[in-house]
């Protein structure tokens, strides 16, 4: 098992900052993404979100507007699916509340000791590095855990993209914050030789259910541009990066995970064309924080004109992948 130092901090995100902790540590391990299958037998849908609703739940943290869900036979979990994967791949994952943990800084000795990976919820009203939120808006975070060292705790934080060195006592008043009464501790014990799954798909499919859901696109977009000139406009422009990021492009390079498996050339189009479809979202999504920081009309125009492109190729793709089955 490679410890956090030897683990890349890389682009890719998942689901919310934990799991994204847990595609750092699957793939630092070398797994395979074979743990993509958790998307399998689901679609993704527009979702109309009542701000007013969400301000209550999240407050002002953008975090909230993501104006898509997933679904298939019932709503996507995230938590139970990646649980059934570590299940089956001999991952053990532990979860405990904050609250009955009696000595933090045993268990993080503890886990470190043991090879253990230790990811912790922490509220970021007592993180002075998190200017945003220190000592005046409570916000649920999650941290992966590094080390523990002259009273000071390295911790990975998602937010940040880096390790930061932090106070164990601040650690440990953001872990054990009353603002929340579910906060916890997770886990992850790795097994001593990595099990394959080697899971087959109905790449077809998996393919045309998620492709031929994809008119989503057009009611998140008109989504995105009508938001473009609204007085919160940053706001719903950082909610909606946050679902491009944690949420569509994984699901998009499920869809590659699918496409690899095939062989000849009309795969080889699918696959490309996934490829450079990921390329846009990416695209869009950093120009959405390039518009977020200073507001510009070249900003907006580009990404009205980057929307019709991904609307365009969403369609194509469908063809391409009835074209190989012909």
């Amino acid at each position: 098992m490679r410890s956090i130092r030897e683990i890349k901090f890389g682009e890719n995100r998942l689901w919310n900052c934990l799991g994204t902790y847990y595609q750092m540590i699957l793939e630092g391990n070398d797994y395979c993404n074979e743990w993509l299958s958790i998307f399998q037998g689901y679609k993704v849908r527009y979702k109309k979100l009542e701000v007013d609703q969400l301000i209550e739940k999240y407050g002002k943290n953008p975090w909230g507007y993501q104006p898509i869900e997933f679904y298939g036979s019932e709503l996507f979990d995230f938590q139970k699916a990646i649980g059934n994967y570590f299940n089956h791949a001999n991952i053990l994952l532990k979860i405990k509340k904050c609250e009955e943990v009696t000595s933090l800084k045993t268990l993080i000795g503890d886990c470190l000791e043991q090879g253990n990976y230790l990811i912790i919820n922490a509220d970021e009203y007592y993180l002075k590095y998190m200017q945003e939120y220190y000592g005046s808006i409570h916000n649920k975070h999650f941290l992966l855990i590094e080390e523990v060292q002259d009273g000071c705790v390295t911790v990975l934080d998602t937010e940040v993209g880096t390790t930061v060195k932090i106070l164990f006592e601040d650690l440990e008043r953001a872990a054990y914050s009353t603002a929340y009464h579910n906060m916890e501790l997770y886990i992850i014990e790795l097994p001593e030789r990595k099990v394959s799954l080697n899971i087959t798909f109905d790449v077809k499919e998996e393919m045309e259910k998620a492709l031929d859901s994809m008119y989503w696109y057009e009611d998140f977009f008109y989504d995105l541009n009508s938001r473009l000139a609204s007085e919160n406009r940053n706001y719903y422009l950082q909610g909606i990066s946050f679902a491009i990021s944690f949420k569509i492009v994984p699901y998009l390079q499920w869809l590659m995970y699918l496409t690899i498996s095939d062989t000849g050339r009309s795969g080889e189009s699918v696959l490309t064309a996934l490829k450079n479809h990921i390329i846009d979202w990416k695209k869009i999504r950093y120009i959405l924080m390039m518009e977020v920081r200073r507001h510009s009309e070249k900003n907006q125009r580009a990404i009205v004109n980057i929307n019709k492109k991904i609307i365009r190729d969403g369609e194509n793709m469908m063809e391409l992948v009835k074209e190989k089955e012909q």
